[in-house]
């Protein structure tokens, strides 16, 4: 067994490691005329997500956020958008241990407001 052990060692850190992974995803509001992008980008396997979120208006980036998710892959499928109208969303990720975390997106005629909310 001992010495499989630098053969073994060496296949768990090329299955481990990977390659770089990039994801972009995006929604736009109901009347089109607003857009939440995230662009996503990780190192190898074991790295978290390096996310940006980003809102645009009328093609003009309107607000941003950076952070950091911990998932094995980012898609669809633990990336939630939710239109509440045109100028409020809710985007949340889920991330591998199942916990969540909720970014809102509220825009009115003076301000336009992308933050975390807290987890209670």
């Amino acid at each position: 067994m001992r010495k499989y052990l630098p053969t073994l060692f060496i296949v768990f850190l090329l299955t481990s490691c990977g390659h770089p992974s990039a994801v972009s995803l995006s929604s736009k509001s109901p009347d089109g005329n607003t857009e939440i992008k995230i662009d996503a980008k990780k190192a190898s396997g074991l790295d978290p997500y390096t996310v940006t979120l980003k809102t645009l208006t009328g093609g003009k980036e309107t607000g941003s956020a950076q952070f950091e998710i911990t998932v094995s892959e980012m898609n669809e499928s633990n990336v939630k958008f939710k239109w509440a109208d045109a100028n409020n969303a809710q985007i949340t990720f889920t991330q591998t241990d199942g916990g969540q975390r909720v970014f809102v997106y509220f825009a009115d005629a003076n301000n336009v407001i992308l933050k975390e909310t807290k987890n209670e």
